[in-house]
């Protein structure tokens, strides 16, 4: 396998079938960049949660399903 960029996101691709997977956690920095905010306003929705994150050992990271959440409720007025 190996990676692809593809928007400041990292995508594995399978040599065989070229099928693509989306990553299921990203980095916060990441995170910031792909929604176009800064570090320390995406840190403001990490602990607030508004957008979900996990620790892996002594890593956060943020879930990328919650980004797309994130952005529903902003298109709804929710948020």
């Amino acid at each position: 396998m190996n990676r692809q960029n593809i928007r400041g996101r990292y995508y594995l691709r399978n040599g065989a079938a070229g099928d693509t997977v989306e990553p299921r956690l990203m980095s916060i920095p990441l995170a910031a960049e792909s929604l176009g905010i800064g570090l320390t306003r995406m840190r403001e929705l990490v602990n607030a949660g508004k957008v979900e994150s996990v620790y892996i050992f002594s890593r956060r990271l943020v879930v990328t399903s919650s980004l797309d959440s994130f952005v529903e409720h902003l298109r709804r007025g929710e948020a």
